[in-house]
C-alpha cells in the first residue's frame, strides 16, 4: 500500500490520434507488434497514417529534458527508495518556497497559483509557503523550492528524505504556456510517477524503440511493482501524466508510443483526470478537499470509501457532489492571493 502510485506523467499539446492501416488491424495478435513496427518505421508521415502531432517536439517541449524520466530529477542516493512512503508529504500539506523570476512574472505566478488550487479544490493536498527567520532558515523538515530561471520543466520525485529542499523548476518562458505544465511537475512533486511506466503498460501500449532518440530510451523503462502501485485501477490514457505519441522521438513524423485501442487520445495537458484525482485521494488518504467560493476558503467532507469503490464515477464533478460544504473558513496558511485566481 506505501508503494507510489504509478500512472500520473504536465504542456500545450493536440490530442495524438492514430488510426492503424486496416490490414494492421486484422492481423492475429501475436503477429501485429512487428507488423506494426515495420509500418511505422519504413513510412510513417501523415499521409500513410493520420494523427494529430504535437506541437512540442523535441526541440521545443520543455519537459523533454534529460533528468531520470526526462523530467523526473532524483539523486542517485534516493534512486532506490521512490517506494518508501516517506517521499509522500506527511499530512498532504507542501510546503514550498518561491524564487523570484516567477513572484514578479504576474502571468506566471498566477498560473502557479491556479495549479494549486486546483490541487486543493479536488484533493485533500494543501500549499503552505513558507520564508526563511532571520538567520535565513526555514522551520520545517522538508519543502519544494520552486524555481523558473533553469531550462525546462522537471520536478525531484516527492519531497527531500533527508530533510531541506527539493525541486520544482518551471521556466518562466516555457512552462506557463498552459496549466498542465504546472499540473504535471507539481503531480511529480507528490510522487507520482509518469502513466506510460506502470507495470502493466505492454497491456496498453506499444513502445516503437527504434524511433526513440538516442540517450533517453530510459524514458521509457518499465517500473516493477515494488516501485509502483497503481491501486489496481484502470491504465488511464487520459492521464496528464502519459506521455504523447512522439515523446522523444527522432523526428516529429515517428510515433515512439501507439495505444492498442485505435484512435485513444495520450498526452493531453489540459487538465487532471479523473483517475489523477482518485489516485491522489488514494495515496494522501483524503478524507476532505478544500473548497473555494467568493474569496473564502471552506473545508468539504467527503465520504472516501465510496471514492475509493466506485469505479462508475464519470467525471470528476461526481466527486463534489458527494461532498458535503461546511460554512467555516478553514485556515491553511496558503499564501495566495484570492483575486488572481479564477476557475
Amino acid at each position: 500500500m506505501w508503494n507510489f502510485f504509478s500512472s500520473f506523467i504536465f504542456v500545450p499539446v493536440i490530442f495524438s490520434i492514430i488510426c492503424l492501416p486496416n490490414n494492421v488491424k486484422l492481423l492475429p495478435n501475436h503477429d501485429r507488434r512487428n507488423t506494426i513496427r515495420r509500418s511505422l518505421k519504413s513510412n510513417m508521415t501523415q499521409t500513410s497514417i493520420s494523427y494529430k502531432l504535437d506541437t512540442w517536439s523535441k526541440y521545443d517541449n520543455p519537459e523533454e529534458g534529460m533528468h531520470h524520466e526526462g523530467d523526473i530529477q532524483i539523486l542517485n542516493t534516493r534512486k532506490t527508495i521512490t517506494s518508501f512512503k516517506k517521499l509522500l508529504w506527511p499530512n498532504g500539506i507542501v510546503y514550498y518556497t518561491i524564487d523570484e523570476a516567477i513572484e514578479n512574472s504576474p502571468q506566471q505566478f498566477s498560473v502557479l497559483q491556479k495549479a494549486m488550487m486546483i490541487l486543493m479544490e479536488k484533493t485533500c493536498i494543501q500549499f503552505q509557503r513558507i520564508y526563511p527567520n532571520e538567520n535565513g532558515q526555514y522551520s520545517v523538515e522538508s519543502w519544494v523550492n520552486i524555481v523558473g530561471n533553469k531550462s525546462g520543466c522537471y520536478s525531484d520525485l516527492g519531497r527531500n528524505l533527508f530533510g531541506g529542499p527539493s525541486v520544482l523548476n518551471l521556466n518562466v518562458n516555457l512552462c506557463f504556456d498552459i496549466i498542465g505544465h504546472a499540473l504535471h511537475e507539481m503531480l511529480h512533486t507528490l510522487g507520482a510517477y509518469h502513466e506510460h511506466m506502470r507495470p502493466d503498460r505492454d497491456q496498453h501500449i506499444y513502445i516503437l524503440w527504434e524511433n526513440i532518440r538516442e540517450g533517453t530510451k530510459f524514458n521509457f523503462k518499465l517500473l516493477n511493482t515494488n516501485t509502483v502501485t497503481d491501486y489496481g485501477l484502470p491504465y488511464d490514457y487520459d492521464s496528464i501524466m502519459h506521455y504523447s505519441m512522439t515523446a522523444f522521438s527522432k523526428s516529429k513524423s515517428l510515433a515512439t508510443i501507439i495505444p492498442k485501442i485505435n484512435g485513444m487520445e495520450i498526452g493531453q495537458r489540459d487538465r487532471l483526470s479523473y483517475y489523477d484525482v482518485k489516485k491522489l485521494l488514494i495515496t494522501y488518504k483524503c478524507s476532505a478537499i478544500y473548497y473555494y467560493k467568493n474569496e473564502r476558503l471552506y473545508k468539504g467532507e467527503y465520504d472516501r470509501t465510496e471514492v475509493e469503490s466506485s469505479n462508475q464515477m464519470n467525471n470528476i464533478s461526481e466527486i463534489h457532489e458527494i461532498t458535503n460544504i461546511t460554512n467555516s473558513v478553514t485556515e491553511v496558511g496558503l499564501i495566495i492571493n484570492p483575486a488572481t485566481y479564477h476557475a
